[in-house]
């Protein structure tokens, strides 16, 4: 499980950066250029501090279960001392915290502001301000305070393409990750862009990754006589996924 969040952390993050900078140029041209603060402006802002939340939940999980935090507190005065334990247990979580207080804090101010100049210029301050921080404590392959690849593909060909179980979670990964890109993405750009074609496409390939995962589920099952204890939740979550190929419809 630990591994897994950590993919989906990773992952993440791509989405927190597109839509605070995506909120923040959207913010700065309305203030500049004196614009309506419309309701795709409303919906940007929403759906920022939103992704912004899922990502924070899943650090705290990740952060519960890594061996790296739990050394840290099993052993403060020896572990303080190692740059990359002290980073991952105190500096990146108390900086991402700040950074995501600070952009609900904004969300939630820009949202009571009664002119639409208020509104662009608190979500200006605010989310540049988280975006910083996030930057900051995001280890990059460049960062002085810690250092990670961009995409933790290591993690992925280790755990997912070396054994028909990984492989099973692989696409369970995937048909996640789709649902994710489906309810956070697809369906609010189909509101901000008025319902581009390219949108239309997300359900089905979501559909196509959910049978797929049902087919190899039942395949591992046959393999093993059905000796499958840890992939019959999957099978009862899988089988209340496909709803979500209709949320593009709505």
């Amino acid at each position: 499980m630990y591994s897994t969040l950590l993919i989906l952390h990773s992952l993440v993050r791509w989405l927190v950066l597109v839509f605070i900078i995506y909120a923040v140029y959207r913010s700065y041209t309305g203030y500049i250029k004196d614009r309506i603060f419309s309701n795709k402006d409303n919906v940007v802002r929403h759906w920022t501090a939103t992704i912004a939340h899922i990502q924070l939940m899943i650090g705290m999980l990740l952060y519960i279960k890594s061996p790296v935090v739990k050394y840290f507190w099993s052993d403060v005065k020896k572990a303080v001392h190692q740059a990359d334990v002290t980073f991952y247990s105190i500096i990146h979580f108390m900086l991402m915290l700040l950074a995501i207080l600070t952009l609900t804090l904004g969300s939630a101010l820009a949202k009571r502001k009664k002119t639409d100049k208020e509104k662009f210029r608190t979500m200006l301050i605010y989310f540049s301000i988280a975006l910083l921080i996030i930057f900051t404590a995001i280890p990059w392959p460049f960062s002085p305070l810690s250092n990670r690849p961009y995409f933790r593909t290591f993690l992925i060909m280790e755990k997912y393409f070396t054994t028909t179980t990984g492989r099973l979670r692989l696409l369970a990964l995937l048909e996640g990750f789709s649902l994710l890109i489906l309810v956070f993405i697809a369906v609010p750009l189909k509101y901000i862009f008025h319902n581009p074609d390219w949108v239309r496409h997300i359900g089905p390939v979501h559909g196509v990754l959910f049978l797929l995962f049902i087919f190899n589920t039942l395949r591992v099952g046959v393999e093993e006589n059905w000796k499958f204890k840890e992939t019959t939740w999957k099978v009862l979550i899988a089988c209340i996924i496909p709803f979500g190929t209709f949320l593009c419809r709505l």
